[in-house]
């Protein structure tokens, strides 16, 4: 069972907004939560859902080539433009199930 500091700060979350996931204290397994979370501690656990990373990353035209460079953001990438004159600055998300 997670202590008082991080029941707190899970529960605050979702008060600003975010997404809370819910799962039993025996599995990896969770699931969004749907309307407001009980909350009940004792019988289940609770997490912030996490956010899918963003990579953006300068890649050959037919994506042929391994991809040796990738960014935190677009404004990163294109400070680096002499590498765009023979690629593509593409926009990578993670599938978070």
């Amino acid at each position: 069972m997670k202590n008082i500091k991080e029941r707190t700060d899970i529960q605050q979350a979702y008060l600003d907004g975010e997404s809370i996931e819910y799962g039993q204290y025996d599995s990896d397994s969770f699931k969004s939560s749907i309307g407001e979370p009980a909350f009940n501690w004792f019988e289940c656990d609770y997490r912030i859902k996490p956010k899918p990373m963003e990579v953006w990353v300068i890649t050959d035209r037919e994506l042929t080539d391994d991809v040796n460079i990738y960014y935190k953001d677009a404004k990163s990438a294109l400070q680096h433009n002499r590498f765009l004159e023979k690629g593509v600055l593409r926009k990578f998300i993670e599938v978070v199930d």
